[in-house]
């Protein structure tokens, strides 16, 4: 009975702990794009959108007459632990001025409801309200899923994305530190090819990419979510590869003289040519000191000059000298 007791203890306490880590758990981000119209008119750059959902307050701003997505900075309105947004009514502004509400969607049971398109149009008397020169940035919540763009909304503005350096050859690696902020992830894109794909971080994530040709290059950071969204770019330049080639050393010409001319002291006088009876000693010299070669200095056995001929009537000498001894020992 006691074991059972325990045993029960046991399970209803990790019950318990199951249940707190799941309401830990932030939910989805509702992501909201479209135009903004005042008095029919595209609302001026830096217009503030502003979503309020139970209490809670998130800003963007316009950007060429659209906010949430590009040129814009992307705008999410957030589901922040322990708080459950799911079914609630989100109340939409444009600067003070109420203009439309939507539902946040349960994203775990429809994942496509968590991407809206909301366009909000505005009529107010007298002159459009002219919007501050630093209008504010990121929501002012930014648990969970994500928040703003991190930027004024350019997305070559951005701090999302930093690439490095920003000018190389052709064959030199660049590198990319990119932020990804969206549950949904993210992926990095250039020269018309996805290089890399991004999990949600609270970090920086590096990546290193090689050119093979030449030119202005884009950099571009997308969130991927129901539908890709640009949230930074960026610009490098690729040169041509410069090949080094040696270079030729030029001979080097000793300087001149004090007078002007090349120093020729020591150099050595030309030989002089010999005259007719000089050239004859020398060729007499030559003769008397020459050393007889071969046999009995017959002949130059080495080089075969003569070498045949006068060994063979060195022989039949020999042999005639030695027969006709013999011949008079018998007698």
């Amino acid at each position: 009975m006691k074991k059972t007791f325990l045993g029960a203890l046991a399970l209803f306490s990790a019950m318990l702990v199951f249940a707190g880590v799941a309401m830990a758990v932030p939910g989805m981000p509702h992501q909201f794009y479209g135009t903004v119209t005042i008095n029919s008119e595209a609302a001026p750059n830096g217009t503030i959108v502003k979503a309020i959902v139970d209490g809670e307050e998130y800003t963007t701003t316009v950007v060429s007459g659209i906010y949430g997505q590009s040129p814009a900075e992307t705008f999410f309105v957030q589901d922040p632990e322990p708080v459950n947004n799911k079914g609630k009514t989100i109340e939409f502004f444009v600067g003070t001025t109420s203009a439309a509400t939507a539902q946040y969607a349960d994203v775990t049971l429809c994942p496509d409801c968590g991407f809206s398109q909301l366009n909000i149009a505005i009529t107010v008397e007298g002159e459009v309200p002219t919007p501050p020169e630093t209008p504010p940035q990121t929501p002012t919540a930014s648990a969970g899923g994500g928040g703003g763009g991190g930027g004024s909304g350019d997305p070559t503005e951005s701090r999302l994305l930093r690439v490095s350096p920003a000018k190389a050859e052709v064959g030199e690696e660049f590198q990319f530190d990119a932020l990804c902020k969206w549950n949904f992830g993210c992926f990095i894109e250039t020269d018309g090819e996805q290089i890399a794909q991004m999990v949600k971080s609270s970090g920086f994530q590096a990546f290193r990419h090689v050119y093979d040709s030449e030119g202005e290059k884009t950099v571009r950071l997308y969130h991927s979510g129901t539908k890709p969204t640009l949230v930074s770019e960026k610009t490098v330049t690729v040169t041509e590869k410069i090949v080094e080639t040696e270079v030729q050393e030029e001979p080097i010409i000793e300087e001149a003289g004090d007078n002007g001319q090349e120093n020729i002291d020591d150099a050595q006088p030309p030989a002089q040519p010999l005259s007719t009876k000089e050239n004859q000693d020398a060729i007499v010299a030559t003769e008397e000191t020459t050393t007889p070669t071969g046999f009995f200095g017959l002949g130059n056995f080495e080089t075969g000059t003569n070498a045949t001929a006068i060994g063979a009537i060195v022989l039949v000498i020999l042999a005639i000298g030695i027969a006709f001894y013999f011949r008079q020992r018998k007698k």
